[in-house]
């Protein structure tokens, strides 16, 4: 496993982990929110036992990218296809874990000849109608209605999100699982998993919280691209006892995606991709390389 960067057309520093078989098939993961690209080093063995190359780039002003102001979702496909360009990859694969999910669907959405396959882990679909965040956990709903509603409000929350995250790294992860379901304070309690995932959360806030301030805003505005015109093959997971994006999400994505496959994980809970990794890379690998 190993951080690489890669310079855009505009100047931008575009930084990424390379994580699990370097001779598997190309699967690019979008991290979560707040994440980073060491969200790749927490599922890397899962990721090399399923054949699969993880590449896992930090979004612009997460980790040890640089910031790319005024950004829009649409705009992330043309850094992926940059960094697919630089790494020499024809075709790849994309998977996004949590809200990272939106940004996976873009690449599919608005790189069609490139993106093989796609796979989704507890992915909310679009947070901009009325209602879009009922079920959620109440930071979830604090934070995305502030998003839509009162961005300063958001901006507070983060901030002290980020304090926290830069304060005790380490317990990161423990406090994350307040709220969220017994299988993901399972999750969470186990070393292999809950360090490595709180140490990707903390570095989100490496540069500080602009970058998650602006995404999310982002996150609640409507998608510049269609999912009814997604040719890839998707495949959907998502636990019925996730209190983080309800399950609704992923029969509503999978009844608008034209090639998509639903899979509702029963007791899992919102981190069930890091719970799964291998089996899930490996079906995304299956079907991309078909």
């Amino acid at each position: 496993m190993a951080t690489g960067t890669v310079r855009l057309a505009d100047g931008r520093t575009l930084a990424y982990e390379d994580a699990g078989d370097p001779g598997g098939y190309p699967v690019v993961l979008a991290h979560g929110f707040p994440g980073s690209r060491l969200e790749a080093r927490v599922v890397g063995a899962s990721a090399a036992a399923a054949g699969v190359r993880l590449i896992c780039p930090d979004r612009p002003g997460f980790g040890r990218s640089d910031p790319q102001p005024g950004r829009q979702l649409g705009d992330w496909p043309t850094d992926v296809a940059a960094l697919a360009d630089q790494l020499a990859l024809a075709q790849f694969a994309v998977v996004g874990f949590s809200a990272g999910g939106p940004y996976a669907l873009a690449c599919a959405a608005l790189l069609p000849e490139r993106v093989s396959a796609c796979g989704l882990a507890s992915s909310p679909g679009p947070l901009d109608r009325p209602g879009s965040t009922a079920g959620m956990t109440t930071i979830n709903r604090v934070l995305f209605g502030a998003g839509r509603r009162a961005p300063v409000v958001a901006g507070l929350l983060l901030r002290l999100i980020e304090r926290s995250a830069r304060a005790e790294p380490a317990t990161v992860a423990r406090r994350m699982g307040q709220g969220m379901a017994a299988a993901d304070r399972r999750t969470l309690t186990t070393p292999t998993i809950g360090e490595p995932f709180g140490a990707a959360v903390s570095e989100a806030f490496r540069q500080g919280s602009a970058g998650p301030i602006l995404e999310a805003a982002l996150l609640v505005r409507p998608w510049p691209f269609v999912v009814d015109q997604i040719s890839a093959p998707t495949i959907v997971w998502h636990g019925t006892d996730d209190r983080n994006v309800p399950a609704m999400w992923a029969t509503e994505l999978g009844s608008r995606i034209p090639r998509a496959e639903v899979h509702r994980v029963d007791g899992a809970g919102h981190l069930l991709f890091l719970e799964r990794a291998e089996s899930i890379l490996g079906t995304v690998r299956a079907i991309a390389s078909a």
